[in-house]
Order: structure tokens, then sequence, then C-alpha cells
């Protein structure tokens, strides 16, 4: 299942790729509904929120294809804080 992938992105592009990934790995095996927990507060509050200026950014073309998923499937993305989401930040690390 790992992947690497070789750039150089900010940490919101990255964080918003991760996500990006886990909608295409749940949608892959069939793990519907789902709702993905994350750390970046910015990130999740701009899929939720879709403010406007950022689907104009690089950060923006990632939440556009996010917000694509979304609007097909039983998906929700929340924010959870790095000391609620231990387990998943220890797998990150």
């Amino acid at each position: 299942m790992g992947s690497t992938i070789s750039a150089s992105f900010s940490p919101e592009i990255a964080k918003a790729v991760a996500i990006l990934r886990v909608i295409l790995f749940v949608v892959d095996i069939g793990l519907l509904p789902i709702t993905i927990e994350s750390d970046a507060k910015y990130v999740v509050e701009t899929i939720n929120l879709v403010w406007p200026v950022a689907l104009y950014s690089d950060l923006g073309i990632v939440v556009y294809d996010i917000l694509d998923w979304l609007s097909k499937l039983p998906i929700s993305v929340c924010f959870a804080s790095r000391m609620r989401n231990t387990v998943a930040h220890g797998l990150a690390v």
C-alpha cells in the first residue's frame, strides 16, 4: 500500500494530498461511509467551508479534487488535534 511521492510541497498541500490519497484508497477497497480525521486545521476548514480564495491556489487544486469526491460519496472530513489523534500521529512519524 505504501508509496513515495518525490516532490517538495508546503505542509498544507502535503496534508491535502494525504487526505485525497485516503479518499482514493477507501473508494478502492469499498470502505464507505467514512469520516477522515486530520490534524491540519486550515486544510480541513478549507475543505468544509469551501473558501473561494483557496480554489485559485495550489492548495485549491487539491481541495477541488477532494470536494469532487465528497460531493459523490458518503465521506466527511473533520479536524482532530494531534493530542486527540495520537495513533494516527504515531503512524505518520
